[in-house]
This record gives structure tokens, sequence and C-alpha cells, in this order.
């Protein structure tokens, strides 16, 4: 990709949100005229995922923060759609009904695009000490200044 710049970094953002490894090319030196083998031969770099991360990557880090009892943390990586109406103590409320989990894993997510963006929703399944386990669909909404976690409606309801 060539010309990260302005434009190009929304594109660039989005594509490693994505976890597609990018290959960025550095713009050619138009300060002399360009020899055949100059314009030939880009400097090239891959370019690693920005801050944001992944989004199986950022549901772990949301579940980790639950687990670790750090609600606040947690409620300020949900998605638009959840916070309305949906104030930071009614979510630390929520999941101190739940109850604590001492593990959980994540399935494989499927995707789904419509007219409020594009999320991946992943199959959770959350160990209690006790030896119960639930099983829940946590969404990605992939949204421009990174994912965010929603619900699938299964877990608040």
């Amino acid at each position: 990709m060539e010309g990260t710049g302005s434009h190009g970094a929304g594109l660039l953002r989005f594509l490693t949100d994505y976890g597609l490894p990018v290959v960025e090319v550095d713009r050619p030196d138009r300060s002399t005229p360009p020899t055949h083998r100059q314009d030939r031969h880009h400097r090239r770099r891959v370019r690693r995922p920005s801050c944001a991360l992944r989004p199986r990557q950022r549901l772990s880090r949301y579940l980790e923060r639950i687990r670790g009892n750090d609600y606040h943390a947690a409620y300020q990586q949900l998605c638009s759609d959840v916070l309305w109406g949906y104030t930071e103590s009614d979510h630390a409320a929520f999941l101190r009904e739940q109850g604590p989990f001492v593990s959980y894993s994540i399935g494989d997510p499927t995707r789904s695009t419509g007219i409020d963006g594009t999320y991946l929703s992943y199959p959770v399944s959350l160990a209690h000490a006790d030896g119960t386990a639930l099983v829940v669909r946590l969404a990605v909404h992939l949204e421009t200044g990174g994912p965010k976690i929603c619900d699938d409606g299964t877990w608040r309801k």
C-alpha cells in the first residue's frame, strides 16, 4: 500500500484491525528524476497492526477485565449500541449478578454486515467455580475507532 497518509491511514487501520498483513511501500523520492531502477525498487516493510487490537484479542481483553473485576475498563470497551440507555453502574450490577467465572473459551466467529456496520459474533463459554458453564454470544462491532464489544441480546436478557 502506498500513501498511508491521511486517507490511506483509515484504510490501513481497517485492514490491520481485521488482522490482514499490509505491506507499506514508501513513496518514491520525487525531488530527483527517477531512474528505472529507483522506480522499481521501493523500500518495503510489513506494517504491524496498530494499537487497535484484533477483534478476538479485544474480546479476550474485555473478558479478562470482567474476570479481574475491572468493570469500569470493561464498560469502556462496549459499543455505542449497548451504551445507549445502559449505564456503567447497570453494567457492573449485571456482571456481579452473573457471578465470577474462572475461565472462558472463545469459539469461531460468524460475520454479519448490516446498515449499522459489520459484526463478528463469537460463542463464549464461561466456566464458573461451581462447575457450571454458561454459553453466551458476544459480538465485536468493527467500528472505525477500533473494535467494540456488543452482546448478541442473549446475555443481558
